[in-house]
């Protein structure tokens, strides 16, 4: 059943009195339908939009996010290879430290390694 035939059927059973109605008097009726539809198609096209946009936005968000993260574990990695280069170079002192017969000798790199451990 089209539009038209269920609006017919509705008028003439709501107006009985109308014997005579003429198909004219369908298009004010169809012409709010017609209105309506290109109002939600209207709305429903800006509400697309706005979800796209904010999806672009998130998106945009998320990688600077992740790029942010990466500099920062980049940062991260290059302090502990400074660490462990720093470790590295006072385990070789330790070594040959305690390989040394010259006990004054030991005395002064540990000393140095006292001071350079705790900063003084």
């Amino acid at each position: 059943m089209s539009i038209y035939s269920l609006i017919l059927e509705i008028f003439t059973t709501s107006h009985p009195q109308t014997s005579k109605f003429h198909i004219t008097d369908l298009y004010i009726p169809q012409l709010t339908v017609d209105r309506e539809t290109a109002g939600s198609l209207c709305l429903f096209s800006a509400l697309v939009s706005a979800i796209e946009r904010s999806q672009a936005e998130l998106l945009e968000v998320m990688e600077m996010s992740k790029r942010a993260a990466e500099h920062q574990a980049d940062a991260m990695i290059r302090q502990l290879e400074l660490e462990i280069e720093e470790l590295r170079r006072r385990e070789t002192a330790l070594t040959e430290l305690a390989q040394a017969d010259d006990h004054i000798y030991g005395v002064k790199v540990s000393d140095q390694l006292i001071r350079v451990n705790y900063m003084i």
